[in-house]
């Protein structure tokens, strides 16, 4: 299946972080969808065809783990790139079993968060 112009969904309580990384990522020709917590991604992610998320570890009563773990009931191979200022490394063991695609530590650049973006849509639906 060829997808000429992805939808990523970008989840994170930062407004100013949320929208940088939109302006980055439709620069490099994406669409995207924002949520500010992890709840309206969960809703987000199950209304629209979303094809890559990208979620904030760190979000007040959802984190972005557990958002994956509800999108990931619905939409099952959908590849989830966790973003976070600091994060355990039980944690990151766990998102690893669950599948998590990538981990990005903030503050990542325009070009790590464009390489990520890039190989996991590359190895989910082959461009």
């Amino acid at each position: 299946m060829r997808i000429y112009h992805p939808w990523l969904l970008v989840a994170d309580d930062d407004p100013i972080f949320r929208e940088t990384v939109q302006q980055v990522l439709e620069a490099e020709g994406y669409r995207t969808l924002l949520a500010s917590t992890g709840e309206e991604a969960v809703a987000l992610a199950r209304q629209r065809d979303v094809h890559v998320l990208l979620l904030d570890f760190h979000m007040p009563r959802l984190t972005g783990l557990e958002a994956f773990r509800l999108v990931r009931q619905v939409k099952h191979n959908v590849p989830c790139i966790l973003m976070s200022g600091a994060i355990d490394p039980e944690t990151i063991e766990q998102a690893r079993r669950e599948a998590v695609f990538e981990i990005l530590t903030k503050p990542f650049s325009a070009r790590q968060l464009s390489t990520v973006v890039r190989n996991a849509l590359t190895q989910k639906y082959g461009f």
